[in-house]
């Protein structure tokens, strides 16, 4: 779940090349997640398609449900769900190369400085230690998962 700066529906539209096909394009997007289990606040469901599930199946129940404020899809015939229960859909080509243009567009915005941590082993116990000594010192995010 990408957490940490408020946009809006259409700024994750303008980000991603997608229309907005219904909902207001000023509402607020506080978190994006691509898992229907880990929904934040305010947020934008991205469906991806797996080797198991296609994320766009749990458009309706989410929508229903009132769990999701947005969400971006590559398939037509969900705008009237979105409609009756007021969630924003923004039409795009691809949803995972959506994600990556948001995340980018996102990336771009804070100008980070990162560190990446390859290797065989001990990756996560190395991430976990430089995380506690820099952020000692300035403001630090890292990978809540692994």
């Amino acid at each position: 779940m990408i957490v940490g700066h408020t946009t809006t529906v259409g700024r994750i539209a303008e980000a991603c090349r997608g229309r907005i096909t219904t909902g207001e394009a000023g509402a607020s997007i506080d978190t994006i997640t691509t898992d229907s289990r880990e929904l934040g606040a305010n947020n934008l469901f991205i469906p991806l398609i797996g080797e198991k599930f296609d994320g766009h199946d749990f458009i309706r129940p989410l929508s229903e449900n009132k769990s999701i404020r947005s969400y971006l899809t590559m398939r037509e015939g969900s705008t009237d769900i979105a409609t009756r229960n007021s969630v924003s859909e923004i039409r795009c080509d691809d949803t995972l190369k959506a994600l990556g243009a948001i995340a980018a567009r996102h990336r771009d915005l804070i100008d980070p400085i990162v560190i990446g941590i390859t290797g065989t082993n001990g990756k996560t116990t190395t991430k976990e230690l430089v995380f506690a000594i820099l952020s000692a010192r300035w403001s630090c995010l890292k990978n809540v998962k692994n």
